[in-house]
């Protein structure tokens, strides 16, 4: 097992370039395909994920939370990872059949089925990733390095190969298929060491019923939230035109890789919350309160410096075509501060004190107040009412987690216990 504080530096490092290579990447690409492409491109790519994060179906929490139990029990992981692995095959199904339906009767989205196609190597990649397995395992930094090679060797590729507005397709599979390739290194890896081991186990059907019941809260629960996050290019590119997506895509990267850096560490927190909730309550709040403390200043600080070098941002990293980009900067800079603090809120806070239904029933309200509003402003506004519209949602989701937390008993608990 490897210490939490060198998986977080390495899974640091990990999000560092799991964003800074799309970053990197963003002033060519933009350059090179302009903003009607990069939309299409993002567009294709925000569809496939949605059917990735169907197919997850929240087994990133709830497989986490339960290999923390079986550390050290070979044969159990094993039986754990081929249920879970079966659940996310049939999932598979289901997903890859209503993406060929939509491929067929909506317009907007047959147009990039070419791209849709392609980028779908990273469906495959979900249901093998064993990421889940790896965090619980407390080897998340292991992932990390993996991941980390495949994503660094795509940038001399994607600059070799895209040249023209043609080869979108490129540019797509090189964001796309690093996690299939590490997810292969990855599960290698476990059967080398016996983590994983060889077995004819076959998890009965009702098993794997129930292991998708056990994880359905954490799914509603995070599928919700990306309604009101991932689904934002969706809106606009079927409400609006490619161009307006490009706009809004090119910016959500950098707001992304700022506030990524957060989550992938909440990430790795995580299960350590767990144990100290396992253990103690008094225990659990006092790991979070700290938690809190350090997250402030730092959000607060991000916040402000997005909002103040946005016009270098878009001017020099981005270019001229994309003047649109620096007021849509501005809009989001407060989610570099509502954001974590709704994580804490929500996952380690609700979600770790077992309020599951509430977990997910809070995103499921904000994400339709998202769908109604991101839909109306970016029919009237485009890329710049797309922005507007997650930002509100950031703001209900803060105030609604924020007040069930009082309502609780949890804020007046964090206020009174010492560190």
């Amino acid at each position: 097992m490897i210490g939490l504080k060198k998986n977080i530096i390495f899974m640091l490092i990990y999000q560092i370039v799991n964003y800074l290579v799309p970053l990197a990447l963003t002033p060519y690409l933009v350059r090179i395909l302009g903003p009607s492409s990069y939309g299409e491109l993002n567009y294709s790519i925000s569809i496939v994920l949605y059917i990735c994060l169907f197919v997850d179906f929240g087994f990133t929490l709830s497989a986490t939370k339960r290999i923390t139990k079986y550390i050290g029990n070979s044969d159990k992981i094993s039986k754990l990872f081929y249920t879970v692995t079966v659940a996310k095959t049939f999932l598979l199904i289901t997903g890859i059949t209503i993406l060929i339906l939509s491929i067929s009767t909506l317009d907007t989205i047959n147009s990039v089925k070419t791209i849709i196609v392609i980028s779908a190597i990273q469906i495959i990649a979900t249901v093998i990733s064993p990421l889940w397995l790896f965090n619980g395992l407390q080897l998340t930094a292991v992932f990390a390095v993996f991941n980390i090679i495949f994503k660094v060797a795509s940038i001399p590729l994607v600059f070799f190969l895209v040249k023209t507005p043609t080869d979108v397709g490129y540019a797509a599979f090189f964001q796309t298929a690093p996690l299939f390739f590490s997810s292969i290194l990855a599960l290698i890896y476990l059967y080398k060491k016996k983590i994983l081991i060889y077995t004819n186990y076959t998890p009965r059907f009702k098993l794997i019923i129930r292991t998708l019941n056990s994880s359905l809260f954490y799914y509603i629960g995070t599928m919700s939230v990306s309604l009101y996050t991932m689904s934002t290019p969706i809106i606009l590119g079927l409400v609006s035109t490619s161009e307006q997506v490009g706009f809004y895509s090119a910016s959500d990267k950098i707001r992304a890789a700022v506030v990524g850096v957060y989550v992938v560490i909440g990430n790795v927190i995580y299960p350590r919350v767990q144990r100290f909730y396992h253990e103690d309550d008094n225990l659990g709040f006092q790991y979070v309160k700290k938690i809190i403390i350090a997250v402030i200043p730092l959000c607060t600080i991000a916040s402000i410096m997005l909002f103040y070098i946005s016009p270098f941002i878009t001017k020099y990293f981005l270019g001229e075509e994309f003047g649109e980009s620096e007021l849509i900067l501005k809009i989001m800079s407060p989610m570099m501060f509502l954001i974590p603090l709704s994580i804490i809120l929500s996952n380690y806070i609700l979600l770790g004190m077992g309020h599951k239904k509430i977990f997910s029933r809070i995103p499921m309200i904000t994400a339709t107040i998202h769908i109604i509003v991101a839909t109306i402003l970016s029919l009237k506004f485009g890329s710049i009412g797309a922005s507007i519209a997650i930002l509100i949602s950031e703001i209900v989701s803060f105030i609604l987690l924020f007040i069930t937390c009082c309502k609780l008993g949890y804020i007046k608990k964090l206020c009174v216990l010492k560190i």
